[in-house]
């Protein structure tokens, strides 16, 4: 802070954040977010090994196993805004340096959000926010100032997915996204709660487990189901089933916006294997 004063006087921005987060640190985004890693005194997991005891003392998650969707509910590939990196302090978490000062993402990582607002002066500028309730201003630096988007996708209560988003900006001024490149973003039209429970849906019907698939009509497990034609993602015993799953557990909905080749990207692609940085579109398919 010192430094701040010295080139910028005691009333500069930054400055004032600082003294005003000194005397009630509960005003910064980060307050109370490692609460989430909290545990009892005698909380310790038993019988592990070096490697598993690393993996629980850090709360890694298990690798994705073949033939199982990705999870968009993972905090891992699919941050919060606050477990984004932030642009002034580069991490070896996300970053690895490839060409002396040249950095480059190390993993593949997703910021998902809800557009809560939008509006064009000489860019677009949308509002979103993640699903910890956090809203931050979306700005476009693009090559069409966000006119790359056609205006009908931008709506209130639509899905933005940004592949490897930062924070950006002065520390403890307000925290922003800064999109530069059209094809790190894609909307989906359909609500961040909508998303989130079409994947839970995802996860327990699409994937196998010890060999065998759910029916997504009766739950009926089974080593031979038959796939939705238009989606490929929900299985079934039969026509009874997939008319059961289309008119009572709400498929006719999820079939259309499964359609969506990005869409079901998110849950295809392997966001563990990293050899380059991707864009939209996502064209992968599952086995």
């Amino acid at each position: 802070m010192l430094g701040w004063a010295i080139f910028g006087g005691d009333d500069g921005p930054n400055v004032l954040e600082t003294k005003a987060l000194s005397k009630d640190p509960s005003k910064h985004g980060l307050y109370g977010k490692s609460m989430k890693w909290k545990t009892a005194v005698d909380d310790v997991s038993l019988g592990l090994g070096p490697a598993e005891f690393d993996n629980w003392l850090w709360r890694r998650e298990k690798p994705r196993l073949p033939g199982q969707p990705a999870d968009l509910r993972s905090q891992v590939t699919f941050p919060l805004f606050y477990g984004l990196p932030h642009d002034k302090d580069i991490t070896t978490e996300f970053y690895s340096s490839t060409d002396g000062p040249t950095l480059r993402p190390r993993r593949h990582w997703l910021f998902l959000a809800e557009i809560s607002d939008f509006f064009i002066l000489e860019r677009y500028q949308i509002d979103i926010q993640d699903v910890d309730g956090v809203t931050v201003p979306l700005i476009f630096r693009t090559q069409g100032r966000g006119s790359e988007f056609v205006p009908s996708k931008v709506q209130i209560g639509y899905t933005v997915a940004i592949l490897y988003a930062q924070r950006r900006g002065p520390r403890f001024a307000e925290p922003r996204i800064l999109l530069e490149e059209s094809s790190n973003m894609k909307i989906f039209p359909t609500s961040l709660r909508q998303l989130l429970e079409l994947n839970d849906q995802v996860q327990r019907y699409s994937g196998k487990t010890n060999g065998l698939r759910t029916c997504h009509g009766c739950g009926k497990q089974a080593a031979s189901l038959k796939k939705c034609t238009k989606c490929s993602l929900f299985w079934y015993c039969g026509g009874d089933c997939q008319i059961r799953g289309w008119n009572e557990k709400d498929h006719k909905s999820d079939c259309k916006l499964l359609r969506d080749d990005d869409l079901k990207g998110l849950f295809s692609f392997d966001w563990d294997k990293f050899e380059d940085c991707v864009r939209f579109p996502l064209n992968y398919t599952m086995d």
